[in-house]
C-alpha cells in the first residue's frame, strides 16, 4: 500500500520547494508541478520530481535577451528578496548577462514578506534603465509605486511568480507599463482549448473565484499529472508514476504550438518557453516583439 501513496501535485514556491524536496527524494514519492522555476529543481535531474513550468533562468534569459537585443538597455539593476528565491533570480540575472560579458549595474535586497519596501535612489543612482523587481505583489507594488513617486521610472520587470492580479490590484495604475513574464498564456485567450477548459471548469466549481494566471498553471499542473498516471497503467506503483511521466513525448496540451510537454528517462523538465507580457491599462498584454515593451 505504502508504495501507491503520491503526490498529487506540490504547489509551492522556492522556500518550502528547498526545504521539502530531499524529503520526498528520500522517500521515494513523485512530486509533481511545483510553483517555482528555481534551478534546484533542474540541475542535477532529480528521478522523484516531475517539472511543469518554464524555469526561472527561462524567464531571466527572456528578459535579459528582450532589453539588451531589442530594446538596447546596458544597464540593468536587480532588486531582490532576501531568501533562496531571490538567491535564485540573482543568479539566473548574472548568468543571463554573463552571455552578453556584463555584470547587473546595481542589486539591493530585501526582507522576505515584508511590506515595508522603498526603492532607494542611490540604488538606481539615476543610472538604471532597467530594474528588476521580484518578489510577492505586497513587495514588488510598494517597490514600484515609491519609484514612480520619487521620480525614477524605469522599465521594471519581474516573474511569473508575482501573482499578475494581486500585483495589479496592489500597484493600481502604477502597474502600467510593468513587464511581467508568464509560464503559462493568459487565462482570457480561450481560443485555446485548454484555456477554454479552465475557464468552463472554474465556472462550474468555483465560480466565484477569479481566473488567474496561477490557477491556469495549477490546472495545467493538474493535466500533467493525470498523464502520467495513464502512462503508469491500471496498478500505478510509485516508479511506475514516473515512468509514466517519462511516457510522455511532444504532448499537444491545449495551449499552443510553443508549450508541448517532452518528458525522458533523462529529462524531467516540462516547458521551457516563456511569454512576456506588459500591463496596459490594467491588463497584462502578452507580446512577441520587445518593442512593445518599451516605456510610453
Amino acid at each position: 500500500m505504502a508504495d501507491k501513496v503520491f503526490a498529487l501535485g506540490f504547489f509551492v514556491g522556492t522556500p518550502t520547494a528547498v526545504k521539502y524536496l530531499p524529503l520526498a527524494e528520500e522517500n521515494k514519492i513523485p512530486v509533481v508541478g511545483l510553483f517555482t522555476g528555481a534551478q534546484i529543481l533542474y540541475a542535477p535531474m532529480r528521478h522523484w520530481i516531475i517539472t511543469v513550468r518554464a524555469s526561472y533562468y527561462d524567464e531571466t534569459r527572456e528578459q535579459i535577451d528582450g532589453m539588451w537585443n531589442t530594446l538596447g538597455y546596458r544597464k540593468i539593476g536587480v532588486i531582490y528578496p532576501d531568501d533562496a528565491f531571490g538567491a535564485a533570480v540573482l543568479d539566473g540575472v548574472r548568468i543571463a548577462l554573463k552571455g552578453h560579458e556584463a555584470e547587473p549595474i546595481a542589486v539591493a535586497s530585501y526582507q522576505r514578506q515584508t511590506a515595508n519596501v522603498v526603492a532607494d535612489q542611490q540604488y538606481a543612482g539615476g543610472k538604471s534603465t532597467g530594474g528588476r523587481t521580484r518578489g510577492a505583489p505586497n513587495t514588488v507594488a510598494p517597490i514600484v509605486k515609491h519609484a514612480h513617486a520619487a521620480g525614477w521610472k524605469p522599465l521594471f520587470l519581474t516573474f511569473s511568480f508575482v501573482g499578475t492580479e494581486e500585483l495589479i490590484t496592489e500597484a493600481g495604475e502604477e502597474a502600467d507599463g510593468m513587464v511581467v513574464t508568464q509560464v503559462v498564456p493568459p487565462y482570457y485567450l480561450t481560443d485555446l482549448k485548454t484555456v477554454a477548459l479552465y475557464r468552463r471548469t472554474l465556472g462550474q466549481y468555483a465560480p466565484s473565484e477569479r481566473p488567474s494566471f496561477v490557477s491556469l498553471e495549477g490546472f495545467v499542473d493538474a493535466m500533467v499529472l493525470v498523464e502520467g498516471l495513464k502512462g503508469a497503467g491500471k496498478e500505478p506503483t510509485r516508479a511506475g508514476r514516473i515512468r509514466g511521466s517519462e511516457s510522455v513525448h511532444q504532448l499537444d496540451v491545449g495551449l499552443g504550438p510553443q508549450l508541448k510537454l517532452d518528458y525522458s528517462a533523462k529529462d524531467h523538465k516540462g516547458f521551457d518557453h516563456v511569454i512576456p507580457s506588459v500591463i496596459r491599462s490594467g491588463r497584462p498584454v502578452p507580446f512577441t516583439d520587445w518593442r512593445t515593451a518599451a516605456p510610453q
